[in-house]
């Protein structure tokens, strides 16, 4: 399967699929670096809570923004599909996912 355009994405809707796009791999990220030193990320420390915090609102702003789309175009995914946005021409396209 190629890629298969979906639609063009304003400058806004753009920028907040960019937005959301780098915290959520910024976390986790942080997450993977840290994740193996058991002194530094610990589960009642201060660090480990904010971090946790910070990752599910961060979700809820990933699923937030990418809610209208699944809503007018999911309907044209599969199982071994996902959406793609291509940030330098600001379109949506769908493509074979990772597993697929």
């Amino acid at each position: 399967m190629n890629k298969t355009f979906v639609c063009n994405l304003s400058e806004k809707a753009m920028g907040e699929l960019l937005d959301v796009f780098e915290m959520k791999s910024t976390l986790e990220s942080l997450i993977m670096q840290i994740a193996g030193n058991n002194d530094i990320l610990k589960e009642d420390s201060l660090l480990y809570s904010e971090l946790v915090k910070d990752y599910r609102e961060c979700m809820k702003k990933h699923n937030k923004v990418w809610q209208p789309y699944f809503e007018q175009y999911g309907h044209m995914l599969d199982d071994n599909s996902e959406f793609s946005v291509d940030y330098k021409f600001r379109k949506l396209y769908i493509v074979p996912g990772r597993n697929g």
